[in-house]
């Protein structure tokens, strides 16, 4: 009876592996490579960041005891590009750390802790850096050039790879037809983990001159460890600064030397098509469509808003 009982169980621990495997004969490899790429195009408009504002001093009849105001300057935005996935687009991204109203046109990008210090010693710049993007994608600058060739310089926060300038269209269908023509030549570059992946963080190991690279080390300031500003600019740290002896100045002054950060932009042309990792882990296929600012002929004002149009895929 014994043996019966053992054979049955032999023969069911068998069985059940044998289904386990025969059932996953048509699961997918988590780690195998496409070999035909989808295209499912979307269309943005991604408008070139200003953070800056005006100073208005004076009363106001809103608020009599107002003895300062702050208001945007023509072309100000604070909005970066965010991908989505799906049916989802993405979305345009304010960066509430540019706060108009306190006149905060500007954050600290890099913290540095100073030993036996209550504060931090910060970098500040008008634009957020590659890794603090509130977003993929933000437009740092656009150039305008009559005659000449337009164009514009991006910062983004995830994995880019230049693939070339070669789409000179703004068809929808152009687009699929040049990813299903290209779709190989896509999966060996950047896809296929036998490929090149030929891509990195932030653009860094794009080439000059299309790689833009900043380093900031000055626009220097104090915070505390809650990110408030205690002070905004430090000039001349040889200065008296109030609440500050002169051997803090002085570690101030020797931690200054040795920091900076580095900022990677990239210069973008109409034609230009990237492969990109976005921040959610998705990969995409984009192009560089239009760059340029409204027709201001006939208006009231003059054109002060300068735009990228970009189409892309989900990959």
């Amino acid at each position: 009876m014994k043996d019966y009982s053992k054979s049955i169980y032999i023969l069911t621990i068998f069985s059940l592996q044998l289904f386990i495997v025969l059932g996953c004969c048509d699961c997918l490899d988590p780690a195998e490579d496409p070999t035909e790429l989808p295209c499912s195009v979307r269309e943005v408009t991604i408008t070139m960041f200003d953070a800056r504002v005006n100073i208005l001093e004076g009363n106001f009849d809103e608020d009599p005891e107002l003895d300062t105001i702050y208001d945007p300057v023509d072309s100000y935005n604070i909005h970066a590009f965010r991908f989505g996935s799906g049916n989802n687009t993405g979305s345009l991204d304010n960066d509430i750390r540019f706060d108009k109203d306190e006149g905060i046109d500007r954050i600290a990008v890099e913290e540095y802790s100073i030993p036996n210090f209550r504060y931090k010693l910060a970098i500040f710049d008008n634009a957020p850096a590659n890794e603090d993007i509130n977003g993929d994608i933000l437009i740092e600058d656009v150039q305008i050039t009559d005659p000449g060739i337009d164009f514009a310089i991006m910062r983004v926060k995830g994995y880019i790879g230049y693939y070339r300038q070669d789409f000179w269209s703004e068809s929808s269908s152009r687009f699929c037809e040049y990813i299903r023509t290209n779709n190989d030549d896509i999966i060996e570059r950047f896809i296929s983990s036998d490929g090149n992946q030929d891509y990195s963080q932030y653009g860094a190991d794009i080439q000059p001159p299309r790689l833009v690279t900043t380093s900031i080390n000055d626009n220097f300031g104090i915070i505390d460890n809650n990110g408030n500003i205690i002070i905004e600019n430090i000039d001349d740290l040889t200065n008296d600064i109030d609440g500050f002896t002169p051997a803090q100045l002085q570690n101030f002054a020797a931690q200054i030397e040795r920091k900076r950060l580095d900022i990677y932009s990239i210069r973008i042309e109409v034609g230009d098509v990237f492969y990109y990792i976005a921040d959610n882990g998705r990969e995409y296929l984009f192009a560089v469509i239009s760059i340029d600012e409204r027709d201001s002929e006939g208006q009231q004002d003059p054109a002060v808003k300068k735009r990228v149009s970009i189409i892309f895929s989900e990959l």
